[in-house]
């Protein structure tokens, strides 16, 4: 009997060859820019940005749909094996490049969306060529092509050889051959291109506002080298620098380019196996500072008029400044801009006794409580009022346009419907806090339950489910009993358990089953037979739990403590 294919994760994580849009959003409007990605020389369009490591993380998919679930991510991958029968060149490739992008960006509105790109060695040199080829005839008369270049806003650039590579080693893989078809390609990428020197004086002085991040490699590569039987190519011949950081960088001011060394060669500088890597980290915080931006630039741009959706982040919804503030200013009265006539909303917090306690941040409300959603229904002035228990019995003024939307108690179907994704969002996000903050927290899931701390994280889920980014705030960070707890009240509230209702007298005869292979086959038939969520959610869920068990020895939290807890 086979194993749940999400079992062999633990030792593989194998993945399929994606190489289409791979990170689906909810709605048109919540979409803030297309990421798309373009493979390098060789490239494979899902392997190439793949780590080496135990679990072989993908960053573009693994990672951006936590990180940035508002963007669209997509690859672009190409056919560009040096060894192959291929005989394209940049201009070729360029086109196609056009073709992919304008297929996708095929409506008014789709071609005014921002794009930020991220470029791998020749993919970059692509990239290049073709957003120069929309600045000018006949691409520059042609809307969807003309849209490319306004609609850019950033572009990270991965080892990207403006001023051409060492191409020696390369041209080992078709033998000296000068005719054969790949050659031109090689002779337009070399070092001291003629080609490529032109093509860089054009692009620099085409970047204009764009927001230009390099990446150039601070190890050597090893040189491909045939394989005994000559079959194929591997690298493992000497080691050799094949884009240095001069060809690297633009060579742009420091306020026009970011520069940044990347560790790994010019093969492993995009591939990272955990979202605490450098250069991970590197890309995410500069994206995050680009998306923030992005729409009102690029709007400018097109001469459009930006209209920004009502709270689109968790940390400017006026709710969630309140919280911040109390915690940040401790028994200080502080003034935050309002709606209100005078332009101003005052916030006292007057605990007594425990204005002092930094942990003491959890709300709860008169007009607004965070655990029952009820808000005051004696408005006069069209607004709701906020008003804490303890913290100030004059409620304050604040604008609530945030539509409440249940996230427990309706069914992995349901939610998966929602939101586009088999695992809910909610304990991806709040799987991603323990592991980041509770794997070493004694007893992380046999806390008992502190009901207002989960009920406010529960609501920030419930009113900006998309949007919430609670893995960089410290308001929440301080609270990982209160997210690991959440997870177990997700479990419980299930209208269907994870198991199934339909599955349970199979599941309980099956653990009397006297001997053991006998057992386990039958408990991983009854896994395979789950309904396709339900499937999924228990895969991320197993996957979890095993990074918890790991760090026992710090948690407590053995297997079975945790089959206790889940049980």
């Amino acid at each position: 009997m086979d194993s749940p294919g999400f079992l062999a994760k633990l030792k593989e994580n194998p993945q399929e060859d994606e190489q289409e849009e791979m990170c689906e959003v909810e709605g048109e409007e919540s979409v803030t820019g297309d990421v798309i990605a373009i493979t390098g020389l060789g490239g494979h369009a899902y392997g190439s940005w793949r780590g080496r490591g135990k679990f072989r993380r993908m960053w573009l998919h693994d990672f951006f749909k936590v990180d940035f679930p508002r963007c669209r991510t997509m690859i672009y991958g190409y056919d560009a094996q040096i060894s192959g029968p291929g005989n394209q060149t940049l201009i070729d490739y360029g086109r196609g490049l056009q073709d992919a992008i304008t297929g996708i960006r095929n409506t008014k509105k789709l071609q005014q969306r921002p794009i930020f790109f991220i470029a791998h060695s020749l993919g970059g040199i692509i990239l290049a060529h073709t957003l120069l080829e929309t600045t000018r005839p006949p691409g520059a008369s042609e809307p969807a092509l003309a849209s490319l270049y306004k609609a850019t806003y950033a572009i990270f650039f991965f080892g990207t050889p403006h001023r051409g590579m060492d191409i020696d080693h390369i041209a080992q893989m078709i033998d000296g051959d000068e005719n054969h078809p790949q050659r031109r390609l090689l002779n337009q990428i070399k070092a001291d291109s003629p080609w490529l020197a032109i093509q860089l004086n054009n692009l620099r002085n085409m970047i204009d506002d764009r927001k230009i991040v390099s990446f150039y490699e601070n190890q050597q590569t090893k040189a491909p080298e045939p394989s005994p039987d000559g079959t194929r190519y591997a690298r493992t011949g000497k080691l050799t620098t094949e884009v240095t950081s001069d060809s690297a960088l633009l060579q742009l001011t420091d306020q026009n380019e970011t520069k940044i060394p990347a560790k790994g060669d010019h093969s492993t500088l995009v591939k990272f196996d955990a979202n605490g890597h450098g250069t991970y980290l590197s890309v995410k915080h500069k994206l995050r500072e680009f998306e923030k931006n992005a729409r009102r630039c690029v709007a400018g741009r097109f001469g459009t008029q930006f209209d920004a959706p009502p709270h689109a982040d968790f940390k400017s919804r006026p709710e969630t400044q309140y919280q911040n503030a109390i915690h940040k200013y401790g028994g200080q009265s502080l003034r935050l801009p309002d709606e209100s006539k005078n332009g101003n909303s005052e916030l006292t917090r007057t605990m007594p006794g425990e204005a002092d306690d930094p942990n003491n941040h959890r709300l709860s409300g008169d007009g607004f409580n965070l655990g029952r959603i009820e808000y005051d229904k004696f408005s006069t002035d069209g607004r709701s009022h906020i008003g804490a228990q303890g913290i100030s019995k004059a409620p304050v003024t604040m604008n609530l346009q945030t539509r409440v939307q249940p996230v427990i108690g309706l069914s992995l179907d349901v939610l998966s419907v929602r939101y586009g994704a088999a695992v809910p969002i909610l304990l991806t996000r709040c799987f991603l806090v323990v592991e980041r903050f509770g794997l070493r927290r004694e007893e992380i899931y046999r806390v008992p339950e502190n009901v207002i701390g989960v009920d406010q994280i529960k609501f920030a889920f419930e009113t900006d489910t998309l949007g919430v980014n609670l893995i960089n705030d410290n308001l929440f960070s301080h609270n990982v009993y209160d997210f690991a707890s959440l997870v177990k009240r997700f479990f419980e509230k299930l209208p269907d358990p994870l198991f199934s209702s339909r599955l349970y007298t199979d599941f309980i005869n099956a653990t009397q089953i006297k001997y053991d292979l006998a057992r386990r086959d039958r408990l991983h038939a009854l896994i395979n037979s789950l309904p396709p969520t339900h499937y999924k959610v228990a895969e991320a869920l197993f996957l979890h739990l095993d990074k918890v068990q790991k760090h026992s020895v710090h948690n407590h939290m053995t297997i079975s403590k945790l089959a206790t807890q889940f049980g």
